[in-house]
């Protein structure tokens, strides 16, 4: 036998060991006592919960569960810091680009799809139109309408959508990432005309006031909205907030043009 296939006969016998033992362990725990063995397995007919499970082992699964709760918001925070730094606002991006360009390319980078000014088509990476949207400033280009349905985006990219000072139209449906308080930061697009903001996860009664600054906002949409309080109260505020916009909400509970 070489040198290779020892080392790999001994590391299977290891694994095996490992695996024997904490099978041998994980029974004697539900067990709550000693029983007899077969090939690390408890007898035929045996039941390993007969004197029930152990406080030790109960204190396992607990810390286990503790663990697996560790991990996860671990991981989840690793990919929302990775998130932060590919949608950080960038001021060497607006220099070069200008402001219009940079939101167009973020739009693009995020998988929506932008319209310019002048322009009849979408803008997509689907697109072959794509290869045609410049990468530098270009005088004239200005932004009409941007939508990020079932977007990454986050509270942190926002401010690449600021830099769009003309655009008419903004679609944020179903943007998961984005909290309450991205939400109320869209008072910073005095331009909007309409906004949709139909099945957010984290809209509530609170994260609209801010909309009230939206001078020309005409259409809301907030459809499939699940943590209004009391819905048809908040629709009736909203309605006072804004009097010259058409609301859309969940069976037409209020549709409302002054």
């Amino acid at each position: 036998m070489t040198s290779s296939s020892l080392r790999d006969s001994n590391n299977s016998d290891k694994s095996t060991n490992n695996s024997a033992v904490i099978e041998d362990t994980v029974y004697k725990y539900l067990a709550g006592s000693r029983v007899s063995y077969d090939k690390g397995k408890p007898r035929v007919g045996y039941n390993p919960f007969s004197k029930g499970i152990s406080l030790d082992w109960v204190a396992f699964l607990s810390q286990q569960r503790d663990l697996d709760t560790l991990i996860e918001d671990q991981l989840k925070e690793k990919k929302m810091a990775k998130l932060r730094e590919q949608q950080s606002y960038m001021q060497e991006r607006r220099i070069q680009m200008g402001g219009e360009l940079v939101m167009a390319r973020f739009v693009v980078y995020l998988e929506g799809k932008v319209k310019l000014y002048g322009d009849d088509h979408w803008y997509c990476r689907e697109t072959e139109r794509i290869k045609s949207l410049p990468l530098e400033k270009t005088p004239g280009l200005t932004v009409e309408a941007a939508d990020l349905t079932d977007s990454m985006l986050i509270y942190e990219g926002l401010e690449n959508l600021f830099q769009a000072q003309s655009i008419l139209h903004l679609g944020l449906s179903q943007s998961s990432h984005l909290d309450e308080w991205g939400i109320s930061r869209l008072a910073m697009i005095p331009s909007l005309v309409s906004l949709d903001l139909s099945h957010n996860s984290y809209i509530t009664e609170r994260c609209l006031i801010p909309l009230q600054f939206l001078p020309n906002l005409q259409k809301l949409n907030i459809t499939g909205i699940k943590y209004f309080t009391d819905q048809p109260l908040a629709l009736t505020f909203l309605e006072e907030l804004l009097p010259n916009c058409v609301i859309t909400a969940d069976n037409d509970i209020l549709k409302t043009d002054h």
